[in-house]
């Protein structure tokens, strides 16, 4: 079958090509610009140049497509407007250019995020599917509306959303940066200690995701792809200092010294015009305690289950960075 990834050069997007590939998918890869990752360079894909403006040249892109990965999305933006153009937009645009081209496209995956339905209000509770929504932040309120975009074309398309939570894996630059940390002798939490968080090595979410896409049960349907228990950030980063064999001097900072870190990102977007990770909606996102999902409808219905336990996870990845020069 042919299949075509958005997001392919992202951290999960690139995964997710790499198995396609390996299981002897023909994989076309959506790219906005002409560099292509160097993950790529050996492998045989199709490329096509489109931007989700260029209405022919995504008609050209899904043509004779029979699945669709949308992994492509922004995590941080300017503005609420920023998000929604960058994932509720871009997922319309696609859409339609899959009912302008006529294809007769077997699925539609969604590549959403566990931000869009909130968080839960105690560790012996868990997010499940069919929750009512109340995301806390404008990403999270951005993968609402690209859902029910998604959703408002399941007459015409079949659709499947995959709902990731906290991912990790080879090519994370967030997880890198507490490996950094760690190296440098310094665990340092600013008041999450004690929050909760689901979690999935990014293997075992490609996995997820290629079950969600194949299975005739899975149309008009959404999954949480993540572990069966979620972690601490305490016992997350734990075990990073567990696979790194390194001390570390913990140091536990207020929550509120967060507010510092924000005024000064907001303060350097406003001057650069560019959006950066710390900033007053991902500050939003790190408030509540417990962000738990529940696998059990992706082991029910996709018989999905997790590979890679947290510390097999983390070994693997800190051997990546190492091997690439990451650390």
């Amino acid at each position: 079958m042919r299949v075509l990834v958005t997001g392919s050069s992202g951290f999960v997007g690139s995964h997710l090509v790499e198995e396609l590939v390996r299981r002897k998918y023909t994989v076309r890869v959506l790219l906005r610009s002409a560099g292509i990752p160097k993950w790529f360079r050996d492998l045989p894909l199709e490329i096509v140049i489109a931007g989700y403006n260029d209405a022919g040249a995504l008609r050209k892109a899904v043509d004779k497509v029979d699945i669709i990965f949308h992994v492509g999305g922004v995590t941080k933006a300017l503005t609420p407007a920023g998000y929604l153009e960058g994932n509720a937009l871009p997922t319309k645009a696609l859409l339609d250019a899959v009912v302008a081209a006529k294809t007769r496209l077997k699925r539609f995956v969604l590549v959403s995020s566990h931000a869009m339905i909130g968080p839960v209000g105690s560790a012996t509770e868990s997010s499940c599917e069919d929750d009512v929504p109340h995301p806390v932040e404008e990403y999270g309120r951005s993968k609402l509306a690209a859902e029910l975009v998604a959703r408002s074309y399941s007459h015409l398309v079949p659709v499947t959303i995959v709902r990731p939570p906290t991912v990790y894996g080879p090519r994370d630059v967030d997880c890198l940066e507490i490996f950094k940390m760690i190296k440098n002798g310094i665990n340092l939490y600013y008041g999450n200690a004690k929050k909760y968080t689901s979690l999935i090595y990014v293997d075992d979410l490609v996995e997820g995701m290629i079950r969600a896409a194949i299975s005739p049960q899975a149309v008009s349907r959404a999954y949480f792809i993540c572990n069966d228990e979620a972690v601490t950030w305490r016992e997350f980063q734990t075990a990073v200092k567990k696979v790194m064999k390194r001390r570390a001097l913990t140091l536990h900072v207020p929550a509120c010294t967060t507010r510092i870190a924000v005024f000064f990102g907001e303060l350097a977007m406003k001057c650069t015009k560019r959006p950066v990770i710390l900033n007053r909606e991902k500050a939003k996102l790190g408030r509540p305690r417990f962000w738990i999902a529940s696998n059990k409808r992706a082991r029910r219905e996709l018989r999905f289950e997790p590979k890679h336990s947290m510390e097999e996870g983390l070994a693997i990845t800190y051997r990546w960075y190492l091997d690439n020069g990451w650390l």
